[in-house]
C-alpha cells in the first residue's frame, strides 16, 4: 500500500505529523506555564495572608506588653501605697503608744493628788 503512495506525499505527511508533534508539545508548555503561574500566584497569595496574620500578631503582642507595663506600673504604685500606710500605721501605734503612757501618768498623778486630798480632809 505504501508502495502505491508518492514519496512526496509520504515526506509530507512525516513533516505534518512532526508538526503536530510540535504543537502537541508547545500546547502542553503552554499548559505547564500556566499551571505554574497559578501556583505562583497562589503562593503570593498566600505569603501575603501569612504577612498580614504576622503583623497582626505583632500589633496584638505590642498591646499586650503595653497593658503588662501599665499593670506592671500600677503594681508598683500599690505597693507604694501598702509601704506609705505601714509607715503610717507604725507612726500611729507609736502615738497610740505615748498617749496611752501620758495617760497612765495622769492617771497616777490625780490618784497621788486624791490620797493627798483625803489625807489633808482626816
Amino acid at each position: 500500500l505504501l508502495l502505491l503512495v508518492p514519496p512526496e506525499l509520504l515526506e509530507q505527511q512525516v513533516v505534518v505529523e512532526q508538526v503536530d508533534e510540535v504543537r502537541n508539545k508547545r500546547q502542553e508548555a503552554e499548559t505547564r506555564a500556566e499551571e505554574a503561574s497559578g501556583s505562583a500566584e497562589q503562593a503570593e497569595a498566600a505569603h501575603q495572608e501569612a504577612l498580614a496574620a504576622v503583623t497582626a500578631a505583632r500589633e496584638v503582642a505590642d498591646i499586650e506588653r503595653q497593658a503588662c507595663l501599665e499593670a506592671e506600673a500600677e503594681v508598683k504604685t500599690a505597693v507604694a501605697a501598702v509601704k506609705d500606710a505601714e509607715k503610717k500605721d507604725a507612726a500611729a501605734q507609736k502615738a497610740v503608744m505615748r498617749a496611752r503612757a501620758e495617760a497612765e501618768r495622769w492617771e497616777a498623778e490625780l490618784a497621788r493628788d486624791e490620797e493627798a486630798a483625803k489625807e489633808a480632809e482626816a
